[in-house]
């Protein structure tokens, strides 16, 4: 019987996200900012784990787009607050390379990392990917 609905189970995300890793090894991870990244509301929240992956992601030669729903005047801060953690950003709010789609309102990406949208599920399925990689690779 066919699952009408697979990308529920991370596994699943993870391997359809390896095989497009194999198509195309620079996969774009867009990721929000404000409490995904940053302590907005001053909690004390390091978003550490997120932050590391992040650096991860990158020594693979992803793209990192921040996807933000803040003020095209706040985009300098969050660039340099990025580069202060080790994080170089590719685009905020747009395709980091030219595609076919993606350029009229919601970018292209491979995967979310958003703390409105599954953020746990999100990291769980991109730390699989790359174990997979890793172990591709090795």
């Amino acid at each position: 019987m066919i699952d009408t609905d697979p990308y529920l189970y991370v596994h699943n995300c993870a391997i359809r996200l390896f095989i497009e890793w194999k198509k195309h090894p620079q996969l774009i991870v867009a990721v929000d900012f404000d409490e995904t990244l940053f302590d907005f509301h001053e909690k004390g929240y390091t978003h550490e784990k997120v932050i590391a992956l992040l650096k991860r992601c990158q020594e693979c030669g992803f793209y990192i787009v921040l996807f933000t729903a803040s003020a095209p005047e706040r985009h300098k801060f969050m660039n340099d607050y990025m580069l202060g953690r080790g994080i170089v950003l590719d685009s905020i709010n747009e395709n980091p390379i030219p595609l076919p789609y993606g350029n009229h309102g919601k970018i292209f990406y491979n995967i979310l990392l958003d703390d409105r949208a599954g953020l746990g599920q999100a990291v769980e399925t991109l730390t699989e990917v790359l174990k997979m990689i890793d172990n591709f690779t090795t």
